[in-house]
């Protein structure tokens, strides 16, 4: 399921987790920019056509939100965010971020698939 011009980013600390997510998502069709720190997502913010961001469990909530405030300042401020979250409440809570439990790692395609046609 390929996006016309453009990719999906992935954020995480965990390079195996990212590997994880990227081939799950690269599996369905879909282009991916894997980025693992605050640098690399405004890199890929500058020079891709960001569609959606995912943001992994294994970020510090500090760190998850600095991700949503640079995704909303450079990829820009319409772009859809899915939270990765073992439990709790969502780090940022506005319309265009949706939580999905890294258990549900299966339901990855299928969740981006729909915030997509959105």
């Amino acid at each position: 399921m390929e996006i016309p011009g453009g990719v999906i980013l992935v954020v995480s600390h965990d390079p195996a987790l990212a590997d994880v997510r990227q081939k799950r998502l690269q599996d369905a069709g879909y282009e991916v920019v894997s980025a693992m720190n605050i640098q690399s997502v405004r890199a890929a913010c500058e020079t891709q056509n960001v569609k959606l961001a995912v943001i992994g469990h294994s970020l510090p909530a500090a760190e998850k939100r600095r991700v949503w405030l640079e995704v909303r300042q450079l990829c820009g401020g319409r772009v859809p965010i899915l939270e990765l979250r073992n439990n709790g409440s969502p780090t940022v809570t506005e319309p265009t971020v949706t939580v999905l439990r890294p258990e549900k790692l299966s339901a990855l395609a299928d969740q981006v698939r729909r915030i997509l046609e959105a």
